[in-house]
């Protein structure tokens, strides 16, 4: 996944193991999401305008991430909890309600000011 975020320069990442989140692979984002920012995965990268939308890197520090290490022009973070799918769905949910406001992740509201273009160099 880091390789192609560098190759691509992307602005958002993530990568997941199916056997436990039974979500895809590992998509990378060029672009911005169209609707509203998926669920968190197991492991993601945000560029500077995902940092930017949570209210910065202490805030994201904050969240209850296991591991948050800044990557290429953003950060990489990991969930850490990735024994099963009941794990997995419960510590993505604390941490996204540590980082945003309810309905902003897996498109139940739209996106919510959401980045939806690249923040130009």
């Amino acid at each position: 996944m880091l390789s192609a975020v560098e190759w691509a320069d992307a602005f958002y990442a993530e990568l997941n193991d199916k056997r436990v989140t039974q979500l895809p692979v590992a998509p990378v984002y060029g672009c911005p999401h169209s609707e509203a920012v998926p669920h968190l995965a197991m492991a993601n990268y945000f560029g500077e305008e995902y940092i930017k939308f949570f209210g910065g890197l202490k805030r994201i520090r904050a969240a209850g991430f296991a591991e948050v290490r800044p990557f290429h022009r953003g950060v990489y973070v990991q969930l850490g909890a990735d024994a099963d799918f009941a794990s997995y769905v419960k510590k993505r949910t604390e941490v996204e309600a540590r980082l945003g406001p309810a309905g902003l992740f897996g498109g139940e509201r739209d996106g919510l000011g959401a980045p939806r273009f690249r923040i130009g160099d």
